[in-house]
Order: structure tokens, then sequence, then C-alpha cells
């Protein structure tokens, strides 16, 4: 059985498979605590990229065209996971 209110449990889940449906209630969670920086930052796991069938080639395009927009930044560090920030955008 799984706690909804346990972060840490929730944060397992949502790293293991980006497609969990427990990711809105990890979002909510993030929100309430007025913690927008964790509910606007994932860290990118290969596994996960391959999980869903891109390959990581198409993943860094897809990336770096995000971040050309300005939607985006991406903060990439030798043998450790990318960190994808989503920015506030003025529509």
């Amino acid at each position: 059985m799984i706690d909804i209110t346990d972060k840490k449990s929730l944060e397992n889940i949502f790293a293991q498979d980006f497609g969990s449906p427990y990711f809105p209630i990890l979002a909510d969670l993030y929100l309430q605590e007025g913690d927008f920086r964790r509910a606007k930052t994932v860290k990118l796991r290969t596994s996960v990229v391959d999980k869903v069938g891109f390959s990581r080639c198409l993943a860094r395009r897809a990336l770096k065209q995000l971040e050309s927009a300005g939607l985006i930044k991406t903060e990439p560090k030798p043998g450790q996971l990318t960190t994808v920030r989503i920015l506030n955008v003025e529509v």
C-alpha cells in the first residue's frame, strides 16, 4: 500500500516511472508546501528516456529545442543526471 502523503515514496515511484498516476499528487504536495522549485525541477534519468522509447539523441535534441525556445533550462553535469528546470513564461 502506498501512502500518498509520503513525499519520498511518491518521488521514488515517479523516478522509476514518469507515467505514474501519482505524479499529480506529488506535484500537488510540492505546491501545497510552497516548494515551487521542486515542482518545476526534475532530474532526467536516461533509463526513463529508454523506457518511453526515445533515443537519447532525440531526447537531447528535444531538450535543446525547448531550451532555445526559452521554456526550460538544462543543467547537464558529466557523469550525473541532467537537471531540467521549467521556466516561468509570460504569454
